[in-house]
């Protein structure tokens, strides 16, 4: 499905795919496969830009790409000047659909889900969320299960490149864009 919006208001063009995939399907001993698969498909660079030639061309454009996994959906989005949005489209659709899984990176990614499981009740905000879900739920039920030092170590460049195959590439996904462009230029791209 497509979505869009117009707003000539400023030169600007902000555009999301929201894939139907995120930790519910992810395998009980391997929660938080589905957030660290979402956000190695930015770290890791493309087939074609290693991670610091992406970030480079992200930045001459003055645009950014962003991925985020929740529990029923994923996205991978752009923000953008309106000029420089049909190679910052190129980048994204890159960044999806030819992802290099470098293994360097993904020991990086898994290095920061470490960290944030080590400080996640630094904020009592944080502690109140995550037994309030327990308590409502139980333990088990995906939306209050928690990553773990276990499971984490646990997760393969194989698990990512897996979870990337069967729950992100050719998922059911929607596209939705705002911005200043015209109707004829937002239809050609989807």
């Amino acid at each position: 499905a497509f979505y869009f919006k117009e707003d000539h208001e400023q030169p600007i063009i902000n555009g999301t795919i929201i894939i139907k995939t995120g930790s519910l399907y992810e395998p009980a001993d391997r929660v938080g496969l589905g957030s660290l698969a979402m956000r190695m498909l930015k770290a890791v660079g493309t087939k074609t830009l290693a991670p610091d030639a992406l970030e480079e061309k992200l930045d001459f454009l003055g645009s950014t790409v962003g991925s985020f996994a929740g529990l029923e959906f994923s996205e991978v989005s752009l923000w953008t000047l309106r000029k420089n949005f049909d190679e910052t489209w190129k980048v994204l659709l890159d960044i999806l659909y030819n992802p290099a899984f470098d293994k360097e990176r993904f020991d990086t990614e898994k290095k920061k889900d470490l960290e944030s499981i080590r400080r996640r009740f630094d904020y009592p905000t944080s502690l109140g969320f995550a037994l309030f879900s327990e308590l409502i739920y139980g333990k088990d039920f995906p939306e209050a299960r928690r990553t773990t030092n276990a499971g984490i170590h646990a997760i393969t460049l194989d698990d990512i490149k897996a979870f990337y195959e069967s729950n992100i590439l050719d998922k059911e996904s929607f596209l939705a864009l705002t911005g200043d462009f015209k109707q004829a230029q937002a239809m050609a791209i989807s």
